[in-house]
């Protein structure tokens, strides 16, 4: 619900009150770099790069590394940087 009001509400008011580029970056520490990498995982279309720095990967027993072995297919985001 987050991202969606990200995708759907802050980036157009961006885009429309600020000069802004069209290639979009998201980026968190720590638990935002969880959020990074949950959004890379399953929502890689709503930005074209990912950057987490520390990500929380412990929350939840590892519950997001599990999640991108059973979710992301090999060549699926080949156009994407995750840093």
């Amino acid at each position: 619900m987050f991202l969606q009001f990200v995708k759907d509400e802050v980036m157009p008011y961006v885009n429309e009150h600020y000069k802004t580029q069209p290639f979009t970056i998201f980026s968190g520490h720590s638990l935002g770099g969880l959020m990074t990498t949950y959004c890379l995982v399953n929502h890689p279309d709503y930005f074209n790069a990912y950057i987490a720095v520390s990500p929380a990967l412990w929350v939840d027993r590892n519950a997001e590394v599990k999640d991108v072995i059973e979710h992301l297919k090999p060549g699926e985001l080949k156009h994407k940087f995750f840093l």
